[in-house]
């Protein structure tokens, strides 16, 4: 096999023997999966390199009694996502998650080895899962500290089967319950009981920092990811 440049510049790529998968495939299997297995297992991937394949992943476990949170990195190969611990735990530096996307990207089965330091002993990362947003909305899944013209001290966005949940702390205090939130295009906003409570627009988005611009006051929102 002849691999390009950008290929034979990445061991992992000359380990593999394989070329990433297609740039139309890329979109296809980033977002936010929800499912079950050895707990209720959910899984965000917020992007894919369409050039090398290379992903950043977090997955979380949890059931009553026990849970668990995986942040790894990996190359995607065909329709499978290898995944290394980012922060290898001590006794666990063979851990590995495997994600084996559906053809059609709205599903996945996931698959751990040796990862027991990072849950449980009554859970665990395998399972299978659902797709339930796109990649750009998993980017913003998660709690996040506020900077700037914030409304609140804490922000956090959430996806689950009853759909996109928004809350908000001020002075460790609930702000905002019960919220909804809705992404179109750039264009993010928060609702509750039908009366709009924010509307911003997404500036830049990555992995651990979020910037939005609040379209009413016209000033900048920084939000960086709080600890899992």
């Amino acid at each position: 096999m002849r691999l390009t440049a950008a290929c034979r510049a990445v061991p992992l790529c000359l380990a593999a023997g394989a070329l990433p998968a297609a740039a139309a495939d890329v979109a296809r299997y980033s977002g936010f999966f929800l499912g079950q297995g050895e707990g209720e297992i959910e899984l965000r991937v917020p992007a894919i390199d369409a050039r090398t394949g290379l992903a950043t992943a977090r997955a979380g476990v949890g059931l009553p009694g026990c849970a668990g949170a995986f942040a790894g990195r990996g190359r995607l190969t065909g329709r499978t996502l290898a995944l290394a611990p980012l922060e290898p735990a001590k006794g666990a530096e063979r851990c590995r998650v495997t994600v084996v996307f559906d053809p059609d990207g709205r599903g996945a089965t996931i698959e751990e080895s040796e990862c027991l330091a990072f849950h449980g002993a009554a859970c665990g990362f395998s399972g299978r899962l659902a797709r339930l947003a796109s990649g750009a909305e998993a980017a913003l899944v998660g709690r996040w500290t506020c900077e700037g013209a914030c409304p609140d001290e804490e922000l956090a966005f959430g996806i689950g089967r009853e759909g996109r949940r928004f809350s908000s702390w001020r002075q460790a205090r609930p702000s905002i319950l019960g919220g909804r939130w809705r992404l179109a295009g750039r264009n993010l906003s928060v609702t509750r009981g039908g009366q709009t409570l924010h509307e911003w627009r997404v500036a830049k988005v990555a992995d651990d920092r979020v910037v939005l611009l609040d379209r009413r006051a016209r000033a900048e929102l920084v939000l960086t990811r709080a600890p899992d």
